[in-house]
């Protein structure tokens, strides 16, 4: 047997499954691979910090780390970084390149892969066409006897889970293929006329199908009773726990709990793929949204192409006939006429040191007289000479600055040194006795982030004083100042003595 050189080579894309801080990237990929599946293909870091935050994991996960972990995935190539084209709202948003990032497609089967290997036990998928007709089917002789064998009903949910995770793999494959970059670049390029006909027989196929039975379907779930749902899933759970009993499979403590999650997710799920929320619609319609506007960048795309194709020629053919309309005409007057006709309006040109009685005296500024204008030379040696001028005296302007300055520094050095209570400045204390300034929290800021820098948590402030920084776990405080309240950890600034 023979290996090919790909089978041999190494996958860096698996490097986040076994690597050091692996619970993290593994976090970060079942994030984009989940909201992959609600069609938010790309995510930027501040979408995927506040994602991660609503796990309890996460709760002291800061924005450096996940740079650092979005930079190594990057290097690993599970995700493709791709800045983000809107306009920055500062200078420093500016500089710092915001970029949005979207997962790979070896990444994909990644994730999934170890999606499969977590429900092994639970489910399995097989592939299937005519996927909506399927599910509406599925769903009528559900809701249609309420009466049947829990075999049956069973049978007739996995049937339904087979065909909805087919068709969310579908939308999302596509979605993903559209938007990547290899895509875009397609569509500035001659390639994009065969990747048109492709998209426009993936749109025949899904698109239309989903717009023929989505509403249906939507009909059929809103006039479900919720008792009946409730019946439903629970005689499901109860038939699979059941097959669950006679395989000699080991199952874990959680496997009850684990396997109800997995039936109540789906149907939830499922449900809101199809129903809108009071607030947000349904993830069927926003997957309409993105294919009017993939149908609107397509026909732009294409109408640019045919331009840059077919425009030459038929200017061509323009210009000749342009050029025997020219040549016929009798008179410079009748070639006047015909040129704004045909171009229209010239460029403007302002005309400077001409009276407004002037233009009026004549009927064509044709008849104008010429306006004479002197050149000056632009040369160092030709300029006039320029009048010496000396610099104001502003000392005293610049010490009573220098002055103001030094007080306000003083004024805040006083300030902070008020806050240190018998060596320590606890927040949480400070939370109920000081409201403080901007100056004040950007102060205290600092030495917080000045000792988290260094692994031993000891730092010196800009007065020369050691402190050394701690924080009880899962403690929070309030630090209320003049332009509003910032919640942040409990931590605390022990001062050493002599310092």
């Amino acid at each position: 047997m023979q290996f090919h050189a790909v089978t041999l080579n190494s996958i860096p894309e698996a490097s986040y499954l076994t690597a050091e801080n692996s619970w993290r990237y593994r976090a970060i990929m079942r994030t984009f691979y989940q909201e992959s599946q609600k069609a938010n293909i790309r995510l930027n870091s501040a979408q995927l910090l506040t994602l991660l935050r609503a796990d309890p994991h996460f709760t002291e996960y800061t924005a450096d780390q996940l740079e650092q972990d979005l930079a190594a995935l990057c290097r690993w190539r599970n995700l493709v970084p791709i800045q983000d084209p809107h306009r920055p709202a500062s200078i420093a948003e500016y500089k710092n390149k915001q970029f949005s990032y979207s997962m790979s497609q070896t990444a994909t089967e990644i994730e999934r892969m170890t999606l499969s290997l977590e429900n092994l036990n639970l489910r399995t998928a097989v592939l299937s066409s005519e996927l909506f007709e399927r599910i509406l089917d599925t769903l009528d002789r559900i809701s249609r006897q309420p009466d049947q064998t829990p075999e049956l009903l069973n049978q007739r949910w996995d049937l339904l889970q087979r065909d909805f995770r087919q068709l969310t793999n579908r939308y999302q494959d596509y979605l993903r293929e559209f938007y990547s970059t290899h895509a875009e670049h397609i569509l500035k390029t001659t390639e994009f006329l065969p990747y048109k006909d492709k998209v426009v027989r993936y749109l025949q196929e899904f698109v239309l199908e989903l717009q023929r039975y989505a509403e249906k379907i939507r009909r059929m779930l809103t006039a479900f009773p919720p008792e009946q749902v409730e019946i439903m899933l629970e005689t499901i759970y109860q038939a699979q726990l059941k097959e669950g009993e006679g395989r000699l499979i080991q199952r874990s403590a959680d496997y009850p709990l684990q396997l109800r999650e997995e039936i109540y997710g789906f149907w939830q799920g499922f449900y809101r793929w199809f129903v809108p929320a009071e607030n947000a619609q349904s993830d069927s319609q926003h997957v309409l949204d993105l294919a009017n506007d993939i149908i609107q960048r397509i026909l732009m795309n294409a109408e640019l192409i045919l331009q840059a194709h077919s425009g030459g020629a038929n200017r061509k053919t323009e210009y000749k006939k342009f050029l025997e309309l020219f040549a016929a005409c009798p008179t410079l007057t009748d070639a006047q006429c015909l040129s704004g006709m045909v171009f229209g309006a010239q460029r403007a040109v302002h005309l400077t040191g001409v009276d407004a009685e002037d233009l009026y005296e004549t009927d064509s500024c044709y008849d104008c007289q010429p306006f004479l204008y002197q050149l000056r030379n632009r040369r160092r040696p030709g300029r006039p000479p320029r009048e010496k001028s000396f610099f104001s005296d502003k000392s005293l302007q610049k010490a009573a600055q220098r002055q103001a300055y030094l007080q306000k520094k003083e004024e805040l050095r006083a300030h902070l040194q008020r806050l240190i209570q018998k060596g320590r400045l606890d927040f949480a204390l400070l939370e109920k006795e000081e409201v403080v300034t901007p100056e004040i929290r950007t102060s205290l800021l600092n030495w917080i982030v000045k000792a988290n820098a260094n692994a031993s948590k000891h730092a010196r402030t800009e007065y020369g004083q050691s402190y050394r920084l701690t924080c009880p776990s899962g403690q929070t405080c309030v630090l209320h100042c003049t332009d509003g309240d910032l919640t942040m950890p409990a931590y605390c600034l022990v001062f050493e003595e002599g310092s």
